[in-house]
């Protein structure tokens, strides 16, 4: 598997957990359980904002747009 592959599916993975906040106990692992964080800590403002440059980059500014929603309710915290 690329690099690219790797990055992309933790990526994907990732937001599915700050997106839909799956917890660890639910997440069942394949050969693309890929992640850009540390899964067994909570979601940290650095995290959400990797995936929003990661998504801009690619131009999917829904996924983007519903980042930053989430991001803002780190910032009311």
């Amino acid at each position: 598997m690329e690099e690219f592959d790797e990055l992309h599916y933790g990526m994907l993975n990732s937001y599915d957990i700050v997106v839909f906040k799956v917890p660890f106990s639910e997440l069942s692992f394949t050969d693309y359980s890929f992640f850009i964080h540390d899964i067994t800590k909570p979601i940290t403002t650095k995290v959400v904002d990797d995936l929003i440059m990661y998504f801009e980059e690619l131009e999917e500014y829904e996924k983007c747009q519903v980042l930053m929603n989430i991001r803002k309710e780190y910032d009311t915290i």
